[in-house]
């Protein structure tokens, strides 16, 4: 790796881990200046959140984007993470990243994004106002006859 590209790949980690702060995520997220050093972590971005980032920048696809999401995934075994492969796009506008991971671990996430909420709460009036518009919801699906 040149000095150049080493620059690029640690400039896009810390992109990264503003991105996480930035969007909530995880607000601890920082660049491990000796990410794959020991067996503590590995991921090269450093988180809260058992996972395993690697992080990659370039201005195309890497043609070894297998190999990478390999170092990602032997790197969370070490460490019991989830792995994940985050490219950035090696471009002037923010935000470009992109996240490759194992196609199980997506369907969780899908899964879990998609699956119904459920509120609960000892408040009486919060209860009450909550079967107050559940039922005028009903009502309003009959009439536009849903």
């Amino acid at each position: 790796m040149t000095n150049n590209s080493k620059i690029i790949g640690n400039d896009a980690e810390d992109d990264w881990a503003d991105f996480l702060k930035s969007t909530g995520i995880d607000k601890l997220a920082r660049r491990d200046k000796r990410s794959g050093g020991g067996n503590k972590e590995k991921s090269d971005v450093g988180n809260g959140l058992n996972i395993n980032f690697e992080v990659k920048a370039g201005k195309q696809v890497p043609v070894k984007i297998y190999d990478f999401m390999d170092q990602s995934e032997n790197a969370a075994t070490k460490t019991h993470t989830v792995p994940y492969l985050i490219l950035k796009r090696n471009i002037n506008r923010e935000e470009q990243f992109f996240v490759v991971m194992n196609g199980y671990d997506w369907s969780d996430l899908y899964k879990a994004a998609r699956a119904p909420k459920t509120v609960s709460s000892n408040d009486r009036a919060i209860g009450w106002a909550l079967k107050q518009v559940i039922t005028g919801c009903q009502r309003l699906l009959k009439l536009i006859d849903v």
